[in-house]
């Protein structure tokens, strides 16, 4: 019996991170200094999202929406 498997991809994760954090390596910095960037860099991006998403306005949603009928 020989029985043929279906080959799995390999799972290369955040490609963009692994490459900044070689980056990083190559400048000199360890692997603390490493985690602090990237924990400052996305606590930055979480920031800017919750002010961003408290600034979006309260739009009346009816109005934007054409209804045949609509009465104004």
């Amino acid at each position: 019996k020989h029985e043929t498997k279906k080959k799995k991809n390999k799972c290369r994760g955040n490609r963009k991170l692994q490459r900044y954090k070689a980056k990083l390596r190559k400048r000199g910095f360890n692997n603390e200094a490493i985690t602090s960037l990237i924990n400052n860099h996305n606590q930055v991006n979480q920031d800017q999202n919750v002010v961003h998403e408290s600034t979006i306005p309260n739009i009346n949603i009816e109005l934007l929406v054409p209804i045949d009928n609509q009465v104004v």
